[in-house]
């Protein structure tokens, strides 16, 4: 088991010797042992929570460590992976929870409960959401597959459906998609599966209409794994509509290179305009 030292500093500029030479100070605030760890705007007011692992423990704290919002330990027999899914307040928030038995991996969800204080929870609290399950020509050591978080949408309707993306390391049988979601419902809207490993996603209302669009960034890491338009032996960006079409899509470069998006205002004009960087482990190039 990884465990990780977790430091909150703080870097104070003590003295600028000359133009742009500057010598920093590191003050620690606090420091704690951990077994993995997630900064995230966990109730979207603008100020990032921090969620990890103590032990069997999970712990959704402040930045200061000094407010325990969610605190709580799983009776599960396999080992598994929780988050938790951003929302407008703390008594909203769900968790993902991923863990596998056998040759299926279970992505469920754990709602809003006052037993997330404190308690250690069994699994009938937890709601059936997404699965997985091997494929016959996978070896089971490469069966391997993720389940995350991405970001929350609106529609051309008004509507507001969160974002999930799933990917697999190696399994050429295994699937790399983003999926649309209304997960309080357990209603899946839209999925738009691809091959290259997807590295960054960038939510923008591009064309100004008041939805918003989907600008993907990936990285072709060249195991074998295709997807609908797509295939990781080449890098690309795609830019989706909030109902999952396709608007435009680009081939950047080969196997092992990647190309990440990025949305600006570089003419002063108002209008948001895409930059690529695309980069190998030879040379990088902006286009």
């Amino acid at each position: 088991m990884i465990r990780i030292l977790l430091i909150l500093i703080s870097i104070s500029s003590l003295s600028a010797i000359a133009q742009n030479d500057y010598y920093y100070r590191i003050h620690p605030h606090w420091t704690r042992i951990v077994n993995g760890c997630l900064v995230m705007d966990v109730n979207l007011d603008g100020t990032d929570e921090f969620f990890f692992r103590i032990g069997d423990q999970y712990d959704l704290r402040d930045p200061e460590l000094e407010f325990y919002y969610k605190s709580f330990k799983f009776s599960l027999e396999e080992p598994f992976l929780t988050e938790p899914i951003p929302a407008s307040s703390m008594d909203s928030i769900y968790f993902l929870v991923n863990f596998q038995h056998q040759d299926t991996i279970f992505v469920k969800l754990l709602p809003p409960s006052p037993k997330t204080m404190g308690k250690s929870l069994q699994q009938e609290p937890l709601l059936d959401l997404f699965r997985f399950v091997k494929n016959k020509r996978t070896a089971f050591s490469d069966f391997r597959q993720s389940f995350n978080y991405l970001s929350h949408i609106r529609t051309t309707t008004g509507k507001r459906l969160t974002l999930f993306s799933t990917s697999t390391p190696w399994d050429e049988n295994g699937k790399r998609a983003v999926y649309a979601m209304d997960y309080k419902r357990q209603k899946l809207h839209w999925t738009f599966s691809h091959g290259p490993y997807l590295i960054n996603a960038r939510i923008v209302d591009i064309n100004r209409d008041g939805s918003d669009e989907i600008l993907l960034s990936s990285y072709a890491s060249n195991n074998g794994v295709s997807g609908q338009s797509s295939t990781d032996d080449s890098s690309y960006v795609f830019l989706l509509g909030s109902d999952g079409r396709v608007i435009w899509q680009r081939g950047f470069g080969g196997f092992w290179t990647g190309a990440f998006a990025d949305v600006g205002n570089f003419y002063g004009d108002g209008r948001p305009r895409v930059v690529c960087f695309q980069y190998s482990i030879s040379k990088t190039k902006t286009s």
